[in-house]
């Protein structure tokens, strides 16, 4: 999966991907604030990682002046058919 930049300018958006995996971001420079729809929040800065639980909406605030960036891990499942 490519790096994903989010740009200072950015507003918070909550968001949800549709799915029965674990999602695991690895930040790699900036730093931000993690939110999710439970109220939770935690700020985050390079080298940290991320768990997001299935179907988790969940958001990130870029909270420096430069672009925040993080790579999305999403593992990958062998069909068995």
């Amino acid at each position: 999966m490519p790096n994903r930049k989010i740009s200072p300018s950015i507003p918070r958006i909550l968001y949800s991907c549709s799915t029965l995996i674990v999602i695991t971001w690895l930040i790699l420079s900036g730093t931000g604030k993690f939110y999710n729809d439970k109220g939770e929040e935690n700020n985050v800065g390079q080298g940290d990682i991320v768990y997001i639980p299935p179907n988790e909406k969940h958001g990130i605030d870029n909270l420096g002046k430069d672009n925040f960036v993080f790579i999305c891990l999403v593992p990958y499942l062998k069909n068995k058919s």
